[in-house]
C-alpha cells in the first residue's frame, strides 16, 4: 500500500517514525536513569535516617539489656512515620527484630542476610523482605567499640514507583509531546521541499521520466552531447559516442581529456549559440549545434547535437557531378546545334567540300583532346572527370587545359581520393576564373610523379587569395562566394580532410590568381585507403 502513497505522505511517515522511534529510545534511557537515580536518592536517605537510630545512646543500651523496657518498638515507629518510611528494623547481633511495622514479627530472625551490616559495613542494597521488595539502608549499632545490633531502614519499591510515576514520567512528557509536535512540524516542512524539489513529481513519474529520457536519448539518430556549467560532459547518447572520436568514457570529463585537438573539441568547449555549424572530423561530414541552456535566468550547462551528414553529403557532390555531366551534355548540344545548322547551310549552298573539312575539324579537335588525355593519363576515371569539367569550363566560357608536360603512368585501385582533390580544386578555380574581377577566364591543370608521389596543380587567374587567407581557406564554413553560415566551404575543407589522411601536403599561393600544389603519397590511391567522401 506504501508504495501508492504520494511522496510528501510517505516522506512524512518516515520522518515521523523516525523522530518518534529516536524521541522514545531518548525518553526510555532517560526514564530509566531517573528511576535509578530516584531510587539511589531513596537509598541515601534510608542510610542517612538508620545514621541518626544508630547514633542514639538509649538504643545501643536497650539492646545491651535486651530491651526489657520494649522501647525499641515504639521508637522504630516513631521514626518511620516521621521519615515516611516503610520500615525502621532494629535488631540484635542475632539479627533478632526488636522493631517491625508488623508487631507479630518481633523475636524473629529478619528475612535478609544481615551480615554486611553485622561486620561493621553501612550498605544500601534493594532486596525482598516480609513486606516485600523494598530498597533499604543498613547501619551497625556500636556500643564501646564493639557492634551490637543493626539499623535497617526502608521504602518499598511500589512507593518509589508512586514517587517516579507521579513526578518523573510527567515531566518527560512534558518534553516529549513538544518535541514530537516539533517534529511533525519538520517533517511538514521537509516534505513540501522535497515536492518543490521534485516539482512536484511523484517517484513513479520520476522513474517514468528518466525511463523515456533514457530511451529518448539513445533512440534518436542525432548525437546528443550534454555538458553542465563547468564545461564537463554529463551526457553523452549512443550516437554521439559514435561520432565522436572519445578517447575514453566521456562522463563527467572536459572535453580536452577525451578528444584530441579539431573543431569538435571547440564546438564542445565553446559557450556561445552556433546553429547548424558544417564540421568534417574523420572522413565524416558533421552539422553540428550548440545551444546554452538555463534555467531561472541562470545558465546550467550547454547541449550539443551533431547529426551524420556524410551520405547526403556525398549524394549531393554526386548530383553536383551530375548536373555538371547535364550542363556539359547540354553545351555539347547546343554545340552541336550550331554545327548542324552551318553544316546544313553549307550543303544547301553545295558547298560539300568545305562541310566535308568541317565535320572532319570537329572530329578530329575533340579526338584529339580525348588521345592527347588518355596518352599522358593512364588513370580513365580521372580523364573522364577532366572531359567533363573541361566541357563544363566551357560552358562558363573558362578555358580549362591540361599542361603538356603533365603525365600519369599508374591506374589507380581506388581513386576517389584523387577524383575528391581534383574535382573540388577544379571547380574552385572554375568558380575563380568566372568571376567578374579575373585577370583571365583559363584554368590550367598539370600532373607528375615524382618518385612514390603524386604532384597535382591546379592554378587559376582570378581574383586570387588574401595573402592573410591562405590558412583560413581550408577551414570548414570558410567562403568567398557566400556569407558564412550557409552551405559554403566544405569543398577545400574536404580537399584538407582527404590529403590529411592520405599522408600528403598542400600548398597554396594566392598572387596573380591561385595556386594550389598538392602531394599525394601514390600508395593512398590503392583499394587499401580508407573511403572517403566523392566529390
Amino acid at each position: 500500500m506504501g508504495r501508492h502513497l504520494r511522496l510528501s505522505t510517505q516522506t512524512l511517515l518516515l520522518q515521523f517514525g523516525v523522530v518518534v522511534l529516536a524521541l522514545l529510545v531518548g525518553t526510555a534511557a532517560w526514564t530509566s536513569l531517573s528511576r535509578a537515580a530516584l531510587q539511589e536518592q531513596y537509598g541515601e536517605r534510608a542510610l542517612a535516617i538508620a545514621d541518626s537510630v544508630a547514633a542514639l545512646p538509649t538504643v545501643a543500651e536497650a539492646l545491651a539489656d535486651g530491651d526489657p523496657g520494649g522501647t525499641l518498638q515504639p521508637l522504630g515507629e516513631a521514626v518511620r512515620e516521621a521519615a515516611a518510611m516503610s520500615f525502621v528494623v532494629i535488631t540484635d547481633r542475632e539479627g533478632r527484630r526488636y522493631s517491625h511495622p508488623d508487631p507479630s514479627r518481633l523475636g524473629e530472625r529478619v528475612s535478609t542476610d544481615p551480615g554486611a551490616a553485622l561486620d561493621g559495613e553501612r550498605v544500601i542494597e534493594v532486596d525482598t523482605g516480609t513486606l516485600g521488595r523494598s530498597v533499604r539502608g543498613k547501619v551497625p549499632i556500636v556500643q564501646d567499640d564493639e557492634i551490637v545490633g543493626m539499623v535497617s531502614v526502608g521504602v518499598l519499591m511500589e512507593h518509589v514507583m508512586d514517587d517516579f510515576l507521579g513526578n518523573v514520567v510527567p515531566a518527560a512528557l512534558l518534553f516529549l509531546l513538544p518535541a514530537m509536535a516539533l517534529g511533525v512540524v519538520g517533517s511538514l516542512l521537509l516534505g513540501r521541499r522535497f515536492k518543490r524539489l521534485t516539482f512536484g513529481l511523484e517517484p513513479h513519474e520520476i522513474a517514468g521520466l528518466l525511463e523515456q529520457r533514457q530511451a529518448m536519448l539513445h533512440g534518436i539518430r542525432e548525437g546528443v552531447v550534454g555538458l553542465d556549467r563547468d564545461g564537463r560532459i554529463v551526457v553523452a547518447n549512443d550516437e554521439a559516442r559514435r561520432l565522436f572520436p572519445f578517447t575514453g568514457d566521456p562522463s563527467h570529463a572536459p572535453p580536452a581529456e577525451v578528444l584530441p585537438s579539431g573543431p569538435l573539441r571547440e564546438l564542445l568547449a565553446g559557450t556561445d549559440r552556433a546553429d547548424d555549424v558544417a564540421v568534417i572530423e574523420g572522413g565524416r561530414v558533421l552539422v553540428a549545434s550548440r545551444m546554452p541552456v538555463a534555467l531561472r535566468d541562470e545558465r546550467v550547462g550547454t547541449v550539443v547535437t551533431v547529426r551524420d551528414r556524410t551520405q547526403l553529403e556525398t549524394l549531393s557532390r554526386e548530383l553536383d557531378s551530375l548536373r555538371d555531366v547535364a550542363d556539359a551534355l547540354r553545351a555539347q548540344a547546343h554545340e552541336f546545334d550550331n554545327h548542324l545548322h552551318t553544316l546544313a547551310g553549307l550543303i544547301e549552298l553545295g558547298r560539300h567540300d568545305e562541310a566535308l573539312a568541317m565535320i572532319t575539324e570537329t572530329a578530329v579537335d575533340h579526338q584529339q583532346l580525348s588521345d592527347s588525355l588518355t596518352d599522358r593519363l593512364h588513370d580513365p576515371m580521372l580523364v573522364a572527370l577532366l572531359l567533363t569539367k573541361a566541357t563544363v569550363a566551357a560552358e562558363r566560357d573558362v578555358v580549362l587545359t591540361v599542361s603538356e608536360d603533365s603525365w600519369v603512368d599508374h591506374e589507380f585501385g581506388d581513386p576517389k581520393p584523387l577524383l575528391t582533390v581534383v574535382g573540388n580544386l577544379i571547380d574552385n578555380a572554375i568558380d575563380a576564373a568566372a568571376d567578374p574581377g579575373a585577370h583571365a577566364r583559363t584554368v590550367e591543370v598539370s600532373f607528375e610523379v615524382e618518385g612514390e608521389r603524386l604532384w597535382i596543380r591546379v592554378a587559376d587567374r582570378g581574383p586570387g587569395i588574401d595573402t592573410t587567407a591562405t590558412e583560413k581557406v581550408f577551414r570548414r564554413g570558410y567562403s568567398t562566394k557566400a556569407p558564412l553560415g550557409e552551405d559554403r566551404g566544405l569543398g577545400l575543407a574536404l580537399v584538407s580532410q582527404v590529403v590529411t589522411r592520405l599522408g600528403g601536403q598542400i600548398d597554396v599561393r594566392g598572387d596573380d590568381g591561385a595556386v594550389f600544389t598538392v602531394r599525394i603519397p601514390i600508395a593512398g590511391l590503392q583499394p587499401s585507403a580508407r573511403d572517403v567522401v566523392s566529390p
